[in-house]
């Protein structure tokens, strides 16, 4: 049934077809896009300190017991630097 209209009528079938490319860059103009997506990402927090420690006790006493208590929660990997360290989650906190 198209086909027919369109093979009888190629004069239409062409104004049809620039109507529709037309439509199509028209609303192209008006398409959110973004650089970049917004994500929010989970993300731990944690701040120690022991005033008057040097820096092996605070190795010792405060950073080695928390990285061990972080490798028991699942689903995360651990980055430690010499100033700082990250936690980072594979899924969402509320979910998991």
């Amino acid at each position: 049934m198209i086909s027919e209209f369109c093979i009888r009528r190629p004069v239409a079938t062409l104004l049809m077809s620039f109507a529709l490319v037309l439509g199509g860059l028209f609303a192209y103009k008006f398409l959110p896009v973004a650089a970049l997506p917004s994500a929010e990402f989970p993300v731990v927090n944690v701040s120690a300190s022991l005033p008057g420690a040097s820096p092996e006790t605070m190795a010792t006493s405060v950073a080695t017991p928390l990285i061990k208590q972080f490798a028991t929660i699942a689903g995360h990997r651990f980055d430690l630097d010499h100033e700082f360290a990250w936690l980072h989650l594979d899924r969402h906190p509320v979910r998991a």
